[in-house]
């Protein structure tokens, strides 16, 4: 795959992930079990978001230690009661 097709999928990856933090923007975990709609939805996008990050040539790849996605996820918010 070319240097200009990866960047492509990087961007589609991109919006599909932004796409999926605005779906549960304002939600609670209660919205994801009760809503089929968002869950499918959710699930979708994670999916084109797994699939499109697979098929990526390793120089693309740049690791992401466990401590930053666990800064990222902190809040005030119980883990059960947020997305």
């Amino acid at each position: 795959m070319s240097g200009g097709e990866e960047t492509v999928r990087l961007r589609h990856m991109l919006d599909h992930a932004r796409e999926a933090v605005s779906l549960v923007k304002g939600k609670m975990r209660d919205d994801l079990d009760s809503d089929r709609l968002l869950n499918l939805a959710l699930v979708r996008l994670v999916e084109i978001v797994g699939e499109a990050a697979d098929s990526l040539s390793p120089r693309e790849m740049v690791p992401v230690p466990r401590d930053s996605l666990a800064a990222d996820c902190k809040s005030s918010q119980p883990a059960h009661s947020r997305l």
